[in-house]
């Protein structure tokens, strides 16, 4: 994650994922891809 300036409208993405949701990759059997996962906090 990248720091993002206070006046910047770009730059919090993955910060706002990483508050409220726990996510992942976990790769495919025989290395022919991956899952991206992500799992929302019920808070």
């Amino acid at each position: 994650m990248r720091r993002a300036e206070t006046i910047s409208e770009a730059g919090r993405g993955l910060f706002i994922v990483d508050q409220f949701c726990r996510c992942g990759v976990r790769p495919l059997a025989g290395n022919v891809g991956k899952v991206v996962f992500a799992v929302l906090d019920a808070a």
